[in-house]
């Protein structure tokens, strides 16, 4: 992938068939949907037996009491805590994972690089 300067995702859905979204309601839908796809899981010592360098995916529905039906469906990709050092074929099978979800929405969340001298590679990945 080259280097991204804006993302745009077109909506399936009119722009007048989404309510507001607070940000208290964003970050609940986005807090709640954690678990929906955690990649890369962060290597260290205390893991040892653990394979590090495996992509973990998990698809977890979360039920949104009140949830508008325009949003019923709303997918979100999570990608947490890669540690990016450099982009190879785990990075790849990421990117594959996630684009096979087709989500209406890609998260980063936890550690992506460990320093900011890493960060091209974040804009690459």
């Amino acid at each position: 992938m080259s280097q991204i300067d804006r993302l745009v995702f077109p909506s399936p859905y009119p722009s007048a068939a989404l309510p507001a979204l607070s940000r208290r309601r964003f970050l609940a839908l986005v807090g709640t949907a954690a678990c929906a796809l955690a990649a890369l899981p962060a290597s260290s010592q205390a893991l040892q037996g653990v394979d590090t360098h495996a992509l973990d995916c998990h698809e977890v529905t979360v039920p949104v009491v009140g949830l508008p039906p325009a949003l019923d469906g709303f997918t979100i990709a999570q990608i947490s805590d890669t540690h990016l050092s450099q982009l190879g074929p785990l990075e790849a099978q990421v990117v594959a994972a996630v684009q096979a979800q087709n989500p209406a929405l890609v998260v980063l969340t936890g550690d992506m690089v460990n320093s900011g001298q890493a960060l091209p590679l974040l804009a690459e990945f």
